[in-house]
C-alpha cells in the first residue's frame, strides 16, 4: 500500500532536506505534546525526529 503524507514542522527540525520521494518514514503519536495532544511526530532511521 503506498500513501502520500504532508509532514509540517519541519521548521524546527531540519527542514525537507532529509526527505526523498519513496523513503520509509516511521510515524508514532504524541499524546504528551504541549502543544497538540493529537501530534505525530516524523521520525527517520539515523536522525529522529524529522517533523
Amino acid at each position: 500500500m503506498k500513501a502520500f503524507i504532508t509532514i509540517t514542522g519541519l521548521k524546527f527540525h531540519f527542514g525537507s532536506k532529509p526527505f526523498a520521494v519513496g523513503q520509509k518514514v516511521k510515524l508514532v503519536k504524541e499524546p504528551d505534546n504541549e502543544y497538540d495532544s493529537e501530534a505525530i511526530k516524523a521520525e527517520l532511521p539515523g536522525l529522529g525526529c524529522a517533523g
